[in-house]
């Protein structure tokens, strides 16, 4: 028992690539010994069936031995040998599966695809809604970075966790920012002074678009402000949206009080869970002016409300520049047959 047992122990310690070849080996053995013992009753696949069904427990009994050294082969080879390696792969198969999925909660894989969408910080509330709202669209994928959290702070097939700095460019290349659609800076909750957190998040700023730099890629970024005094510093940095946190959600408060039941239209243009949607558009090589367009669109059952930059109030007889995309408030199946 104590030579089984050191047998065995070295067989668990085994490296992959042993355990396979040895697998495979096993198998080899136990096929030539019983075809050499038995041919009348084994061809070469059903010999292969007989050693699966019988290392794996499973035993259909459909075909065995039926000669005594037959059926000694299997006791003292077959049984002892081909349970306990079929044991350590399968076992081997759940420790690198459950190694896999504690990696991932823990922060410590890298993601590998592209065209998602990057999250820095996970504030109370804010990071969730905008996840969620991301991962409403079925083909849209969303990374985390944060270097507080200890493991994912949610669960979804297509929500990744980077644990580290946003600061540290090895987090940056884990979480593939270089192939992201779009990166979401958070201001953090764990600084009470508005001027400290707008400066963390000016450097994650700068770190990102030095990193873009370097390897001559622009990154679209979006950060939050706790304060609007700093705008003009973070779009110098090159940030490509700047949104202020206190002052967007006084505003839309401002915007109800004076104008009843407003907050549901701007909540329309936010979320997708409020019904019809804000889309962007290419424009039709035939539309000529935003008039064209939005008589066309309007026929469509969609309304133009602005280009990619601002809100078209009038100036609807300009030509359209080339590459202009067009913002439109219409259902996602609208948006499909425009598209």
């Amino acid at each position: 028992m104590h030579i089984l047992k050191q047998i065995y122990e070295k067989v668990i310690n085994i490296g992959n690539v042993s355990l396979f070849l040895f697998t495979l080996l096993f198998i080899a053995v136990s096929v030539l010994g019983i075809l050499a013992i038995e041919p009348e009753t084994f061809t070469v696949m059903s010999a292969l069936w007989w050693v699966m069904t019988t290392s794996t427990t499973v035993g259909y009994g459909d075909i065995s031995p039926v000669t005594a050294g037959g059926q000694w082969f299997t006791m003292l080879f077959v049984f002892p040998l081909g349970i306990g390696v079929i044991g350590v792969v399968i076992s081997k198969i759940l420790d690198s599966a459950l190694h896999y999925k504690q990696a991932k909660e823990e922060g410590r894989l890298a993601f590998k695809d592209s065209n998602h969408a990057v999250f820095i910080g996970w504030a109370d509330g804010k990071t969730e809604s905008a996840v969620e709202e991301m991962l409403t669209n079925e083909k849209k994928q969303v990374v985390l970075i944060d270097r507080n959290l200890e493991k994912s702070p949610y669960q979804h097939e297509r929500f990744h966790f980077i644990r580290g700095s946003a600061t540290d460019e090895s987090t940056l290349e884990k979480a593939n920012i270089l192939g992201a659609r779009t990166v979401g800076i958070f201001a953090p909750q764990d600084i009470n002074d508005l001027d400290l957190a707008d400066g963390r998040t000016y450097l994650i700023a700068s770190t990102i678009e030095a990193y873009g730099e370097k390897n001559s890629t622009a990154i679209y970024t979006i950060a939050e402000l706790l304060s609007d005094k700093h705008e003009a510093l973070f779009t110098r940095a090159g940030v490509n949206e700047c949104i202020p946190s206190y002052q967007s959600v006084s505003n839309l408060i401002a915007k109800s009080m004076e104008y009843h039941g407003s907050s549901t239209f701007f909540m329309q243009l936010l979320s997708k869970q409020y019904g019809d949607d804000l889309h962007l558009i290419l424009p039709k090589s035939s539309w000529t002016t935003y008039r064209e367009a939005r008589d066309a669109l309007e026929q469509q059952g969609a309304i133009l409300i602005a280009n990619d930059t601002a809100f078209i109030t009038d100036g609807w007889d300009d030509t359209i520049p080339p590459g202009t995309q067009l913002a439109v408030i219409c259902s996602r199946d609208t948006y499909q047959h425009i598209k």
